[in-house]
């Protein structure tokens, strides 16, 4: 299996039995998520309610998603936002401000890196005592910033 992958565009995947085509956009972490068609909103806002709606379809933790093997899926905090509109930076950004102050805390030399914020939502969706409600929690706080700004 080959792969070619250059500037988040569309690619052709090499396999043994044909090429196939579909998009890929790497995280800042360099994660490949395959979003086929999915539009990338250029409001912050619009992302975050993207992202929000995912959630309400089903909450996950460990993974960005995880089918249910009858079409229904499950997200993550962070994939919820990735697959549910495309990789949005700014819209990361407002999720990492909306996080309680004590797990930025913990992470506060990320501030600054896009890379990195991404990983301490994923942290945060993935502690033990999380739940579904903060992680709904944390999207309207994330909302509620976005509105305010403009964004």
């Amino acid at each position: 299996m080959s792969f070619n992958f250059h500037n988040h565009k569309m690619r052709t995947v090499t396999t043994e039995e044909k090429p196939v085509s579909f998009n890929i956009y790497f995280t800042p972490a360099f994660f490949p998520v395959q979003t086929p068609n999915t539009p990338r909103p250029t409001r912050v806002l619009d992302a975050l309610l993207r992202g929000l709606e995912k959630i309400k379809q089903g909450w996950t933790k460990g993974t960005l998603m995880r089918s249910l093997g009858d079409g229904r899926m499950q997200y993550c905090a962070r994939g919820a936002l990735v697959i549910g509109s495309g990789y949005n930076t700014r819209a990361e950004g407002f999720l990492y401000r909306a996080l309680p102050s004590e797990i930025r805390v913990i992470f506060i030399n990320y501030d600054s890196c896009a890379a990195q914020r991404g990983d301490v939502i994923a942290y945060y969706n993935d502690l033990g005592r999380t739940s579904e409600a903060d992680i709904h929690a944390l999207y309207d706080r994330a909302i509620a910033l976005a509105q305010a700004e403009g964004a």
